[in-house]
């Protein structure tokens, strides 16, 4: 019940600054995946005669503790040892919850998890709601971008959130004879379908594509697949060298951040590295990412640092007007809602001061705080996931968790999400449904359906009633 309380209110958690101590908390949820974590680690310890009880038993999990690992023996090296203390202390926190918790609760059947997603399904569609109400039938970038705030801190975020909830309805099974509960969930497809696209988030557009794509390939016949494939591409590319506003924004014609950009310009813009300002930005803080690796390769700075260190590896031809020179002053943050003068939410929720923001990668915001062996580790750790995802894609769970991996992964490369507790319960979610695919100790069976084992079923004599071969045994259910 806690997970699925968890779960539920994660995507109305708000977070709320506490200026005394310096720290911003995901209010109610981190306070419970708290709790969670600590909860889970009593459990862990609890009949273990032995330590060696306690290690991983697949590859997976074998991956996801030398990575965890890895990243607490960088906290001693980091170049703000306190700020990545708490970094690793909130990943640590979400990896027992999400993963390990996770896992054991598929151990007794799939029905705790699936609770526990449609609690995150029902607390998504309060903030679609919200989001509806706040955009109204004004539908650009500039009315969309933060629609979802508080809950969310941007459109990007939201979509990303937009994509697991929209993958996961599309790959559960409603039974053909509920016929009021299919057209209700047609409904929440639809609605959450429109959410996505009017969220204005190009690399959520594109994560989703892809995560069709690949769930095509093993859907349709090969044939179909190929003939499909390359008629699109024909398709696309005949359309790119004729249409002139494609070929213009090839050439860098267009920006997604200029006021009224709509649908057209924000898909022109995703080609544009010239003009586009959130796209220059990115490639930004990426060679800062990259340069970061190259002054410390091995443990780089710290988890938790790039929002801090970068800002010095930043050349004067990469700037933008969106780039950040220096530190937020405290006298820059606005204030959405006060509890107190010093408890607050703040209004500008992309600004902290003394943050310059993040990599917009996950992999390169890796690859600066834990350094090559880090990013090694991720990677190992994803390709180790979408292989057993892949042997064993026939189950509905399985094909949800392997397209949400393979669609967050595809996200990650131009935006990062994990240190938000809205979506590292479903990125960390998915890969325990993936690592029980892999783990040797484990039926996987027992993923989809919560099946009760069969009670032998004896007569008074103390010998059991023949089955249908004549010999004895339990009855057939």
């Amino acid at each position: 019940m806690l997970m699925v309380l968890i779960f539920g209110l994660a995507p109305i958690s708000v977070k709320i600054f506490f200026a005394g101590i310096g720290t911003e908390v995901v209010v109610p949820v981190e306070p419970l995946i708290g709790i969670a974590a600590s909860i889970v680690v009593i459990t862990l310890f609890q009949g273990v005669a032995r330590y060696q009880d306690l290690l991983p038993r697949d590859p997976i999990s074998w991956c996801v503790f030398c990575t965890w690992m890895w990243m607490v023996l960088c906290v001693p090296m980091s170049s703000m040892p306190m700020v990545s203390a708490k970094a690793s202390v909130v990943r640590t926190c979400y990896l027992l919850v999400f993963y390990v918790g996770v896992r054991r609760m598929l151990e007794q059947g799939y029905g705790h998890l699936h609770r526990a997603m449609w609690a995150y399904v029902a607390g998504f569609g309060l903030v679609m709601i919200h989001v509806f109400l706040r955009v109204g039938g004004t539908l650009t970038r500039s009315a969309t971008s933060f629609a979802p705030f508080p809950f969310y801190n941007d459109h990007t975020i939201y979509a990303a959130a937009a994509v697991f909830v929209l993958l996961f309805l599309l790959t559960v099974r409603i039974p053909r004879s509920r016929a009021l509960m299919r057209m209700g969930w047609m409904l929440v497809v639809g609605l959450v379908l429109i959410a996505l696209i009017t969220s204005f988030s190009r690399a959520g557009w594109l994560s989703m594509a892809g995560a069709l794509v690949v769930w095509s390939l093993w859907s349709m016949p090969r044939v179909v697949t190929y003939v499909g494939g390359a008629l699109g591409v024909l398709l696309i590319t005949a359309f790119l060298i004729q249409d002139d506003r494609w070929r213009s924004a090839l050439h860098g014609t267009v920006d997604s951040y200029s006021p009224g950009a709509g649908f057209g310009v924000s898909l022109r813009s995703m080609t544009d590295v010239s003009m586009d300002s959130s796209n220059r930005e990115r490639l930004n803080r990426w060679r800062s990412a990259l340069r970061m690796a190259d002054a410390r390769p091995v443990a780089g700075f710290g988890p938790g640092t790039f929002q801090f260190r970068y800002l010095e590896y930043q050349r004067p031809e990469d700037r933008t007007y969106l780039t950040v020179d220096s530190l937020i002053p405290k006298h820059l943050v606005t204030r959405a809602w006060s509890a107190t003068p010093h408890i607050y939410v703040r209004a500008n929720p992309q600004v902290l001061f003394s943050s310059g923001g993040t990599a917009h990668s996950e992999y390169l915001l890796v690859l600066a705080e834990s350094g090559w062996p880090g990013l090694m580790l991720q990677l190992a750790t994803l390709g180790f996931v979408v292989f057993a995802g892949w042997r064993a894609r026939g189950s509905a769970l399985v094909r949800y968790a392997l397209l949400a991996v393979l669609a967050y992964a595809a996200h990650g490369m131009v935006n990062n999400f994990l240190d938000d507790p809205k979506i590292a319960a479903l990125y960390f979610s998915a890969f325990a449904i993936l690592s029980m695919t892999a783990d040797p100790g484990i039926r996987f069976k027992a993923l989809d359906v919560a099946r009760p084992k069969p009670v032998p079923t004896h007569d008074h004599s103390g010998t059991t009633p023949p089955g249908p071969s004549g010999r004895g045994g339990a009855h057939p259910r």
